[in-house]
């Protein structure tokens, strides 16, 4: 098995290569969504295994432990590639009248869930990154070392953590009635200084730890419904059909509430400074920095996730009953007006094509929609 290991990270580039070539392949194959698309989805399943497999040993370092997150990693990975086969099985019982096919994928969505929810508490991230693998990227990058970044940390931390440095290390003690020396820069200090260390050694230690505030119970829930949302749409669509409203209606309506709480609590955030039970004035100079730390409420990954879940609401043009009312009656008249042009109207038409079939199935609906 060590063998194998150092084969794979000797040639990952070219393995990756390799394996996007042959599923990008499996996508363009005449009978992709016809008689023989179980075959088909099972030889493209098993290359997205393979993948996820050689991206676990190339993520450990050889000779140490796996980081921690990579165990998940490959759960989630394994669910998501399975999934599409799963429903596809389900798909023909429910044909020959045995069950809902969301019956299984609602048990598939569940177990998602709960290793999302892993994912999210363990990495200490305050939004699910990539549905969950960014969260475990985070984690495996903190096994392995890798110092966060600045704007990754909570404002309530960097308070806390600030105040309890100047509390330990710049306030003068009370030795004899009279104030000591600073310990790190001598008797040099000015008297607003002194004055300020004086307060700040009043200010008691459980002050420091940081609240459950308004704006993290808003981010918080915002997340947990993100989590959940796929749970919830399929027990839905097991429930009312795909060919209702109710579902569609149902898995907007928590997205849209979802993104709204998030802002709602980022904005909550930025205006309203957090100082814990210390004043303003035990903080010291670099208060100003400490401020502008916390108006940069997201990191630069996050506000890219945020973009991509504005962005992934398109996919709801995908579902039913919108798609068969709308979107495929447009999709059918573009491919008919480019059908005159030779090269354009055969990429319409295949494009199509895998559209039509992509949009049968729940799951290749909901990995475009990111979860």
């Amino acid at each position: 098995m060590e063998g194998y290991a150092a084969w794979v990270r000797r040639n990952a580039g070219l393995l990756s290569l390799f394996e996007t070539g042959l599923s990008s392949i499996t996508w363009l194959l005449p009978e992709r969504f016809s008689e023989g698309e179980i075959s088909i989805e099972a030889l493209h399943t098993a290359l997205g295994l393979l993948s996820s497999f050689h991206d676990s040993i190339v993520s450990a370092p050889p000779g140490a432990p796996a980081p921690p997150g990579v165990d998940l990693a490959l759960a989630l990975f394994t669910l998501e590639q399975v999934q599409v086969l799963v429903e596809l099985f389900a798909t023909r019982q429910e044909e020959r009248g045995r069950g809902s096919r969301y019956t299984s994928l609602a048990l598939l969505e569940s177990i998602k869930a709960l290793v999302r929810l892993l994912a999210w508490r363990r990495s200490g991230s305050r939004l699910v990154l990539h549905g969950g693998c960014g969260n475990l990227e985070q984690s495996a990058e903190a096994g392995r070392g890798a110092p966060p970044g600045v704007g990754q940390g909570r404002p309530q931390e960097v308070f806390g953590a600030f105040a309890a440095f100047r509390q330990n290390r710049c306030h003068p003690q009370e030795v004899g009635g009279t104030d000591a020396a600073f310990p790190a820069r001598g008797s040099g200090g000015t008297a607003s200084d002194k004055q300020t260390a004086k307060a700040g050694s009043k200010a008691p230690q459980a002050g420091l730890s940081p609240p459950t505030a308004l704006p993290e119970r808003l981010i918080y829930a915002a997340e947990l419904l993100h989590i959940l949302r796929p749970l919830v749409y399929s027990l839905a669509l097991r429930r009312w059909g795909r060919a209702s409203w109710r579902p569609w209606l149902i898995s907007l309506g928590i997205d849209l509430l979802s993104m709204q709480l998030g802002a709602t609590g980022a904005r909550l955030a930025q205006g309203s400074p957090w100082f814990g039970k210390a004043q303003p004035s035990d903080l010291g100079p670099s208060l100003a920095l400490l401020r502008c730390l916390q108006r940069s409420r997201w990191a630069a990954e996050e506000e890219r996730e945020l973009a991509a879940r504005r962005l992934r609401l398109l996919a709801y043009l995908l579902r039913d009953p919108l798609f068969s009312r709308y979107t495929q009656v447009a999709l059918q008249r573009w491919v008919g007006a480019s059908s005159r042009v030779p090269l354009l109207g055969w990429l319409s038409g295949r494009a199509a094509e895998i559209l039509l079939g992509v949009q049968r199935y729940y799951s290749y609906v909901e990995r475009m929609a990111g979860s």
